[in-house]
């Protein structure tokens, strides 16, 4: 029962997110055009807990874990308290760059060889729902789709220092 009730709804997605690695701005990573998953075999992660993030962030994550020590990861309960800790140098962490958040001292380098992560919204139907007809139409209009030759939303540039 549980199959028939998950197909019923309806997926949109809204835009897609490149996985970026983020760290602190006096990071000898923080040069480099990209970063590589063996570059981060090398150093610490500060990573989001597996249930703050779309399953896709998840096995991104899980292939960079690899047997990696305990005390190499830090995981966080928010992508803010992840910003933290990376600023402090604690570490580097990886997520999608929609999720990066706007602090002084970080740099955002793209990741070589992932998977860009789809972000959308799940609902049931429009028809006679005026009301999610008009949030989807709003959100559509927030988050251009890919392919649509638009950028990513407002302050999410592809690589930037801040």
């Amino acid at each position: 029962m549980a199959s028939r009730a998950a197909s019923s709804f309806l997926y949109k997605e809204l835009t897609r997110s490149s996985m970026v690695c983020l760290c602190a701005g006096d990071h000898p990573l923080a040069g480099r055009a990209e970063v590589s998953p063996e570059d981060l075999r090398k150093v610490p992660l500060v990573l989001p807990a597996p249930s703050q993030v779309p399953p896709a962030v998840h096995l991104q994550h899980q292939a960079l874990l690899g047997d990696r020590p305990p005390f190499e990861i830090y995981f966080c309960d928010t992508v803010d308290a992840m910003a933290v800790l990376t600023a402090s140098g604690y570490g580097v962490s990886v997520l999608p760059d929609l999720l990066v958040p706007d602090l002084p001292g970080l740099c955002q380098i793209p990741l070589k060889g992932s998977q860009p992560v789809s972000f959308g919204l799940y609902y049931k139907t429009v028809k006679g729902r005026p009301l999610v007809k008009a949030f989807l139409a709003a959100a559509q209009k927030t988050w251009p789709g890919p392919g649509r030759g638009e950028e990513p939303g407002p302050g999410r540039e592809k690589m930037k220092v801040t």
